[in-house]
This record gives structure tokens, C-alpha cells and sequence, in this order.
């Protein structure tokens, strides 16, 4: 995973704590992006049922939302909205009528044509697939919360402008003067989000070393959400620190973050390229997370000597 461009980049870095070592510690405690996640059980219509990637064997072999390419021609393009990495379960019912529920992990939705699709990892067929969304008929995650489609999608995507990929490109339009536009209009929770993703991405990564996550742990992620707001604000980064109401749904979505090797090194990436005051502020937060649940696994002591513990 590390080879190559990545591992002469990394090496290069002036920031010590990322070193190969590092990369290949929280890289290979990491599941792939074909991993089965956990089994999440459900309760509908007071019947208790475990919804598994072994229990979808009866899925359809195609989907009929299968193809990447879904521009409309009468539209000549598309709008993208990138997702975080979340692991939930979606009950769909196909074109064909085939009800069944997936586990997915979340990467994108596509609107265009007066439709919106979710473009996910599905876990029962280790494959990528994109499910129109006026299709899930309710979305779970893994507590077993059972949430309204439209209701779970528009907490999301609230805030959010998108991208436009126009059909001939197959590439997103003026990236940059949309950037300008987006951080104008954008909310405090979407702007502070989309600066600390690549930090969010790693500290979910490093609580999840031994497959849990842990209450402790989401309470140091979520205070490394709040100290880090604060600071950009300061230094100028965002304008506004958000609210609290912003934080618990920061918190919502950190429960659902279940981070795979492709997101972690476009992850540490990202934050190399940060200034070293916010990837010592990240190292802290990295340290706390690690140590939250009191119970430090050999893989977990290993990162400490790596990472100095603050």
C-alpha cells in the first residue's frame, strides 16, 4: 500500500511522527475497502433481525444502478457531493421489485435528472454500486437507529453545494472559482468539517486499531472537533467556530466513520501538507484517542512510541 510514489513522498515529509512506519501501522490496521463491516441488528415492525454481508445471498447479480456514469443526456451533467467514509445499512427495493438490505460504505451522492444516487461500497457484493436513493426505503447505521431516507440524506447534504461534472469532461467544472463560492456560502459545520476531514479520517482509523469504537474515544475525537474549530478560527482558516448543535451532529457522524486503507492515505496526504502547528494539534488528539479506553493492545503501544503522548 505504501510502495512506490506514496512511500517517496511520506519519506520526504518534514513532519517526523508521519513516517513509513506510521503509515504502515494505521495501513495495515486498517480494513480494505472489501472488508465485511460488523453485523447491525435492526428492529422493524417489532420483528428483531441481524443484517450481515453473508445474509444477502439472494441479491440480484446486477443492479440496475450499477454504471458510474450517470449523466443524463438531457441534462449534460451532474452534480457530486462527496461523503465521508460511513458504514451504514440501506433497505432497497430494486427497479425489478427485489427487496434486500445492503451494507455499504458511503462515498458519494450524483443528482442529475431529477434523480440522486448513492455511490457506495457494498459489502454483500464487494463491489462498487450506486442505489437511487428515492429507492432505500429507510436507512439504519450501527446502533441499529432506523432513520427516514430523506430525513437521513438531507442532514448530509444540508450546507453542502456539490460539484458540477459535466457529461463530455467526465471532469469537475472550475474547481477553484466553485471552491471561492462554496467557502462564501457555506455553514460553520461545513466548513470546519471539510478541514479537519483528513484528521477526522485518521483519528476514526486509530480508535478503530482493535475494532471497537469506544464511548471514550468518540469524546476525544469530538473534543479534538471543538479545540480545532476554535484555533481555525482564530488563525483565520474558517470564519465562524460552529455552534453546539453543530458538534453533536460532528458527533453523529464520527459514529458512523468507518475508515478504509484507500481513505487513509489519501488521509495523511492531506495533512502532510498541513502547517506543522495543526499536525502537532492532530498528534496530540492522536495520542488521547489511543489511550481513551484505558486498555493499551500491542498494536496500540507500538503507535504511542511512534507518536509522542502529550
Amino acid at each position: 500500500m505504501t510502495d512506490g510514489f506514496l512511500g517517496d513522498q511520506f519519506e520526504k515529509s518534514h513532519h517526523g511522527w508521519i513516517s513509513m512506519s506510521f503509515v504502515s501501522w494505521i495501513v495495515n490496521r486498517t480494513p480494505s475497502e472489501t472488508t465485511p463491516g460488523p453485523d447491525i441488528t435492526i428492529t422493524v415492525d417489532l420483528q428483531v433481525r441481524v443484517v450481515s454481508s453473508d445474509n444477502a445471498a439472494f441479491i440480484e447479480d446486477v443492479d440496475e444502478d450499477s454504471s458510474q456514469n450517470l449523466i443524463d443526456p438531457a441534462v449534460g451533467a451532474k452534480t457530486r457531493f462527496d461523503l465521508e467514509p460511513m458504514y451504514i445499512g440501506l433497505n432497497y427495493t430494486s427497479a425489478s421489485g427485489v427487496v434486500s438490505d445492503r451494507l455499504v460504505t458511503c462515498r458519494y451522492i450524483d443528482a442529475s435528472g431529477g434523480h440522486r444516487y448513492l455511490g457506495a461500497m457494498c459489502h454483500a457484493r464487494k463491489s462498487f454500486r450506486c442505489f437511487r436513493i428515492d429507492r432505500i426505503n429507510y436507512v439504519y447505521d450501527t446502533s441499529g437507529e432506523i432513520f427516514d431516507t430523506e430525513d437521513f440524506f438531507s442532514e448530509i447534504l444540508e450546507g453542502e453545494s456539490g460539484e458540477l461534472i459535466e457529461q463530455n469532461s467526465a471532469r469537475r467544472k472550475s474547481v477553484a472559482s466553485q471552491n471561492v463560492q462554496r467557502r462564501s456560502t457555506a455553514s460553520p459545520y461545513t466548513c470546519l468539517r471539510r478541514e479537519i476531514l483528513p484528521g477526522l479520517v485518521l483519528l476514526c482509523a486509530a480508535a478503530r486499531v482493535d475494532e471497537e469504537l469506544h464511548p471514550e474515544e468518540v469524546d476525544r475525537i469530538i473534543m479534538y472537533c471543538e479545540r480545532e474549530g476554535m484555533s481555525l478560527e482564530r488563525e483565520g482558516v474558517i470564519q465562524t467556530c460552529p455552534d453546539l448543535a453543530a458538534f453533536d451532529k460532528l458527533g453523529r457522524l464520527i459514529l458512523r466513520t468507518r475508515p478504509t486503507q484507500p481513505d487513509i492515505i489519501d488521509a495523511i496526504d492531506a495533512v502532510t501538507k498541513w502547517p506543522s502547528e495543526r499536525m502537532d494539534r492532530l498528534r496530540r488528539a492522536l495520542s488521547e484517542v489511543v489511550v481513551a479506553d484505558g486498555v493499551i493492545c500491542n498494536s496500540e503501544d507500538a503507535f504511542l512510541r511512534k507518536v509522542v503522548v502529550f
